[in-house]
């Protein structure tokens, strides 16, 4: 990495808060790309490499922000280092409910069932009208799962 590569580099970073927040190319996952050595690289991983040389392990954000390349803000860290670091910090994605990426019923509807399965409709009656299975009607319904409504 030269000297212009560095300039252009912070050329794209706003350091007016305590996280230094990239301003350019950002990839699906929320963190920011800059073209170095003919191909995108994380920019976070770039700055730093320019304070504190190459470093090929992994990287954790302790201010959990993506877009941050202030190097004061980035450590070594593993996988498992990250894990426990979002766990700690309760961080996991939710995936309970709608937000269930198989999730085909909605709050809602877990409502309706429950109160239609109190009025006497069956699991089976109940899949029908909602197109799933019996047993998601009634794991729905004894609170198996949707528990949290």
């Amino acid at each position: 990495m030269n000297k212009n590569d560095i300039e252009r580099f912070w050329s794209k970073v706003d350091k007016s808060g305590t996280c230094w927040i990239w301003k350019a190319a950002i990839q699906n996952k929320g963190y920011g790309q800059f073209w170095l050595d003919y191909r995108m690289q994380l920019a976070h991983r770039i700055s730093y490499e320019i304070h504190f040389g190459m470093f090929h392990g992994n990287l954790m954000h302790k201010c959990d922000n993506p877009l941050c390349v202030n190097p004061s803000h980035l450590i070594k860290g593993n996988q498992s280092d990250n894990l426990m670091d979002m766990f700690r910090k309760n961080r996991q994605v939710k995936q309970d409910g709608e937000n269930g990426p198989r999730a085909i019923l909605t709050e809602e509807n877990v409502l309706e069932i429950r109160k239609l399965r109190n009025e006497g409709k069956t699991n089976v009656e109940l899949g029908k009208l909602y197109s799933v299975h019996p047993g998601t009607i009634s794991k729905a319904f004894t609170g198996k799962n949707w528990s949290h409504v």
